[in-house]
């Protein structure tokens, strides 16, 4: 087996190490390119992880091809950003077309008054480019600020594309009206038609010019154009009759109502070129962008990997994490809890080292101390430069290396939406405030969220040194152990000796039967009630009030979709131990992106004469339960060859459109009936108009979110409205892919796209500040977030942290606890209130009959076995419909 030059380690020391343990080396695995017969070798794989490392662009036979750059238009582009959650799909087309991607500016980044050089008007800042591209965004014209009004008038020859808003403007600088279409139309493909010559014979060829007469194209706008000048021909109509396209007779300006940039729109790379084609003819000027690369290889983490073999009663993950971790003070489980459907890997560690430990709340809001700016230090920054490289372990089959286990609460969207403004105004650099940092500021006040809120951390994350992973396909466990000195080799190596022969020994006493993961406890959902009561943040009449005012602002033009939600809070007077409401959400909820988190929770057998752990809290404890089924983002290193450098591939798998599962009456299987019935639930889901609607727009907006860090050309979507079965519910997934540019790390994805657009709607920025006045300024908390994993080789997975209950010390009285479950849904024109609210229960419903299950069984000193056939409507969700 050929070796890659070993690390700046003092070898001696640890080949000694090596020797004194060797007849426990014989069952460790290195793995390496080879035939699957012989790619499990007795040695030990002591590995320096590289992040982020470098690849020709050239190389990655997965991406969608792109244009040569013989073939691109050397011109210098102008994209005036409006914040609407699609620029960037505008940016990451337009930059497949030129030898430099275009320079994007926000709306408000400049004052109108430095434009101008003399008193006569004349700028600087305009002539350098050779075209101007006007962005969609929410809102109105009118209300606009002026540098896109100044685009116009100031430019008379130079090509301009407005798009959306950005034809909008211009139909209202030309002397046109906009006004409310006769109908919002979000996301919904429909039919366009050219029109010839109209008022005039343009002196510009059309956009359109060898496109089809008629195509289909993706539409988002409340607004529309009327009465437009002698100016303004109509160059495109949708069979509404709603004005689809426009062109100046004398200027080469043009705009079109319709997305040419949405993954759903015919020939929206054709117009494209077509405008290129006009910036050629007229261009005058060329200008370049400069980059830098601020990625570098980590060499402070080497990684020590052990293989326990599999065999027919391999250690259930359930099983292991209950004697390792359960009852840890800090400990995390990822949990692929529906497998084999989906998910194919379940990661547990545990923290007890103070310095490992990462806490964050909203109020610590200096520059620089935000959560993802302490993790990209903690992962980049601490590097050497001309390492060596051993990648042995990059052939482990999953992407997991060790690193920071831990989560992010909604409201880290301050700092997310906080970064992108900067970055878009130009003054990431400065010292200057914004507005989100005064609506940061104001969150210190504490209106909106109660004491035990404020207390929890906003985001938590430790470092696990230490970590067991059981991977599905092959029932086999492995240990992971990050190696920064001599020492933590010998203490890797023991720990890895010991947690060996426990499994073993675990494995052995399973092999009389796998079936049952827990002590049979007879158990009727019927035969008790449980006394617990969620009430919900906003009664039922609150709640579709709320959904009649997102109406009035999509009908506005405010906002295309908005992801409303609403909180259910009950309390528990009792003691508790909440891995037993993990262990019934898991089996009444398997998901594949699952998570059971404990912060700052040690388990104690105090007050408790039968000898069982109860858990401790303190003010700070947090306990999160999750059985999402979505997965947030997640960046895999992919190498489709081995003589191709590898490089790190970005995910997201967004779901918008729910329905229920027929549940077999008979609480066995479903009989013929109920089989077509749940077939025939599952394709009304897919032919739903309104829920098509609601996850185009989420799929358009990701790739915008992705397209900031992602290689030009590389965001593609994979899978588009695929539907995909669970436990209690159908639901419509799609799959988006994008390859990390070599500037970028998962981090900077996580700040370009985080809080999930699945959980905003779009334009995301001016939707989520909607959301937060509709919500009445309560913090959503780890609901909405994500929780998940960022490993020391780049890597990185989280979910949409859904289906999830977070259980905290109550406020009120000491011993009591908080459960709080989070539940809604996308609020579109087509939306229904009665519809969006039964869905919001529906979201709702198996966790909070987890929680009441839990709490029956809380007097008792066994765990029950989860019945997971019998499905009633609970008591809450009963008391909660009524509300």
């Amino acid at each position: 087996m050929s070796s890659a030059p070993r690390n700046k380690l003092c070898w001696a020391t640890t080949l000694l190490l090596l020797s004194l343990a060797s007849s426990f080396l014989t069952k460790i695995e290195s793995f390496f390119v080879s035939p699957p017969s012989t790619r499990f070798l007795s040695t030990t794989t002591i590995t320096r992880i590289s992040l982020l490392q470098s690849r020709d662009d050239n190389q990655n036979n997965n991406d969608p091809p792109t244009e040569n750059d013989d073939k691109k238009y050397n011109v210098s582009l102008l994209l005036i950003d409006h914040y609407d959650s699609f620029t960037y799909n505008l940016c990451d087309m337009l930059a497949q077309l030129t030898t430099e991607p275009p320079i994007v500016v926000a709306k408000d980044a400049i004052d109108s008054a430095s434009l101008f050089d003399d008193e006569n008007g004349s700028s600087s800042f305009f002539d350098q480019f050779d075209g101007i591209v006007l962005s969609p965004g929410p809102g109105t014209p009118q209300e606009q600020p002026p540098l896109s009004h100044l685009a116009i008038s100031k430019n008379p020859d130079v090509p301009i594309l407005g798009v959306c808003l950005g034809h909008q403007l211009m139909s209202l600088a030309y002397g046109g009206s906009v006004d409310r279409a006769p109908v919002p139309i979000h996301g919904q493909d429909h039919r366009i038609v050219q029109r010839g010559p109209v008022l005039a014979t343009p002196r510009y060829p059309s956009l359109f010019r060898d496109l089809p007469s008629s195509f289909r194209v993706v539409r988002y706008h409340s607004l529309c154009a009327y009465d437009l000048p002698k100016d303004l021909t109509v160059t495109v109509k949708s069979l509404d009759d709603v004005v689809q396209g426009i062109q100046h007779v004398t200027h080469p300006h043009y705009g079109v109502q319709f997305h040419p940039e949405s993954i759903g729109t015919e020939n929206g790379m054709a117009l494209l070129e077509n405008f290129g084609n006009q910036m050629l003819e007229t261009s005058s000027s060329t200008s370049t962008v400069s980059s830098s690369d601020n990625t570098q290889s980590s060499s402070r983490f080497r990684v020590m990997v052990h293989k326990i073999s599999s065999s027919p009663s391999t250690s259930s993950p359930l099983q292991v994490f209950e004697k390792y971790y359960a009852h840890k003070s800090h400990t995390i489980w990822l949990d692929s809890s529906s497998y084999p459907s989906r998910g194919e890997l379940d990661i547990m560690s545990t923290s007890s080292r103070p310095e490992d430990i990462i806490e964050y709340h909203l109020d610590d809001n200096d520059i620089g101390t935000d959560i993802l700016s302490r993790l990209e230090k903690e992962l980049f920054e601490n590097d050497e430069q001309g390492v060596a490289r051993d990648n042995t372990a990059e052939n482990l089959p999953f992407n997991y290396r060790g690193g920071f286990l831990g989560f992010l609460s909604y409201e880290v969207r301050h700092d997310t939406q906080r970064y992108l403004k900067r970055l878009e105004r130009g003054v990431l650099n400065s010292d200057n405030t914004d507005d989100t940092m005064v609506e940061r500021d104001n969150k210190k006040n504490g209106n909106g969220h109660s004491e035990s809120e404020r207390r929890v951390p906003t985001a938590a994350f430790f470092l696990a040194r230490q970590s067991m992973v059981y991977h599905h396909p092959t029932d086999s466990w492995f240990l992971i152990g990050l190696v920064e000195d001599d020492n933590d080799i010998k203490k890797n190596i023991e720990w890895m000796k010991t947690v060996d022969a426990d499994l073993m020994m675990i494995a052995k006493n399973n092999e009389s039967s796998l079936k049952n993961e827990t002590q049979p406890y007879n158990y009727s959902p019927n035969s008790r009630r449980s006394s617990i009561e969620f009430v919900p943040n906003r009664p039922r009449t609150t709640y579709e009030n709320d959904i009649a005012k997102c109406h009035e602002y999509i009908k506005k033009g405010d906002s295309y979709e908005l992801c409303l939600t609403n909180k259910l809070e009950a309390y528990i007077d009792a003691n508790v131990s909440t891995f037993d409401l993990y262990r019934i959400v898991r089996k009444v909820n398997p998901a594949p992106y699952s998570a059971y988190l404990r912060w700052n929770l040690p388990s104690d057998y105090t007050g408790n004469q039968n000898k069982k752990l109860y858990d401790v809290p303190s003010p700070t404890s947090l306990v999160i339960c999750s059985s999402s089924p979505e997965r947030f983002m997640s960046v895999s290193r992919q190498q489709p060859h081995p003589e191709i450098p590898s490089y790190l591939q970005a995910e997201a798998k967004p779901i918008k459109g729910t329905c229920a599962r027929v549940i077999a009456q008979n609480g066995i299987c479903l009989s013929d009936a109920e089989i077509r019935e749940d077939d025939r639930r599952a394709r009304s889901l897919e032919l739903s108009l309104k829920n098509r609607a609601e996850n185009l727009m989420i799929v358009d907006l990701l790739r915008n979110d992705m397209s900031r860090v992602c290689k030009t050309g590389s965001v593609h979507v994979s899978k588009l409205m695929d539907i995909e079965s669970f436990a209690t519910v159908h639901q419509m997934v799609s799959t988006i892919r994008g390859t990390l540019s070599d500037s970028n790390n998962s981090i900077d994805l996580l700040r370009a796209t985080f809080p999930g657009g699945s959980m905003t709607g779009a334009p995301k920025i001016s939707t989520m500040d909607i959301l937060e006045g509709l919500e009445q300024n309560v913090d959503r908390g780890p609901y909405a977030g994500c929780i998940g994993y960022l490993s020391v080789n780049g890597c990185m997975d989280m979910n949409i942290m859904i289906r999830s209950a977070a259980v905290t010390p109550s406020e009120k009285k000491d011993g009591e606890w908080k459960v709080s479950i989070g539940a809604g849904g996308a609020i579109t024109a087509l939306s229904d209130a009665e519809d969006e609210y039964e869905e919001m229960l529906l979201k709702a419903r198996a966790v909070l009959e987890s929680v009441e299950k839990w709490v029956d069984i809380i007097d008792d000193d066994k765990m029950m076995e989860v019945d997971d056939a019998e499905y009633t409507i609970s008591k809450s969700a009963d008391v909660f419909a009524k509300s």
